[in-house]
């Protein structure tokens, strides 16, 4: 059975931890009931290899900036173009699924036209990578989520699920992936556009390992003040229009759609 999902993704170079947990998230990916279509973008070390390896996917063509850093805008119509299904899933590549995130997805897409879904995330820490192979294993990683994991504030948004119709990305030409405000800008055009927003925290159980920033080549982007960060800035005007999860129009909750008054 497929699942008429697209999840696609920008991986960052597969080297030491940042390489086992992006591993990680990946893998949790194809074992998603039913598997859905996965596409990797980029040219990073290492990306073509676990492409291979995980049967998904690679396609190195993106638009980038002065810093190398992939475009937002490119990356979401090459998605468009090249995904085989209607459904689509950007996600941060550290993020694990599961499952029941399919479920979800498609039930809400029943309902709209057009939709955006996003969700809070749980962090936590892992070092190594996951046993697949154990039955259990999701069972047991949710457990250890909630016992030693934080729920993350809702200014971070690590997932979007959407369909074709919507065209929200088309003019974030310069804005750079990972780096801040395109996510709650993102949220902001939805609401422009009065396109539904749901936050599927309660039923999306998204998993963010957590990891250093050794890899922004411009340091001062840890604390927001560096060239891409500084960009970020002056597109979307400050930070007056940033959205939130918040902002979210409804909630799916035990399986119900409700309405945000």
């Amino acid at each position: 059975m497929r699942s008429n999902i697209t999840i696609f993704a920008t991986p960052k170079h597969f080297v030491d931890h940042i390489g086992i947990i992006q591993y990680n998230a990946i893998k949790s990916w194809t074992l998603l009931k039913p598997r859905p279509e996965i596409i990797l973008f980029g040219y990073e070390k290492g990306v073509s290899e676990i492409a291979l390896e995980l049967g998904v996917k690679h396609i190195t063509n993106v638009s980038r900036n002065e810093l190398g850093t992939p475009l937002i805008q490119s990356i979401f119509y090459n998605a468009n173009l090249f995904a085989k299904n209607n459904i689509l899933v950007y996600i941060n590549s550290d993020i694990i699924l599961l499952n029941g995130f399919v479920e979800t997805v498609k039930k809400i897409d029943s309902y709209f036209s057009k939709y955006i879904i996003i969700g809070q995330r749980w962090d936590i820490d892992i070092k190594t990578f996951i046993d697949f192979s154990d039955y259990f294993w999701e069972e047991k990683l949710r457990n250890y989520t909630l016992s030693t994991g934080n729920l993350h504030e809702p200014t971070g948004i690590d997932y979007f699920a959407f369909n074709k119709k919507n065209n929200l990305w088309i003019n974030f030409s310069e804005y750079a992936v990972g780096r801040i405000l395109w996510d709650n800008m993102s949220i902001y055009r939805a609401i422009q556009h009065k396109i539904p927003i749901i936050n599927a925290t309660n039923s999306i159980f998204a998993i963010h390992q957590n990891h250093d920033y050794s890899h922004l080549r411009d340091k001062k982007d840890i604390e927001r003040k560096g060239f891409e960060s500084d960009k970020s800035i002056i597109l979307s005007g400050g930070f007056k229009n940033a959205k939130t999860i918040d902002d979210s129009t409804y909630q799916i909750y035990n399986n119900s759609l409700i309405k945000r008054l």
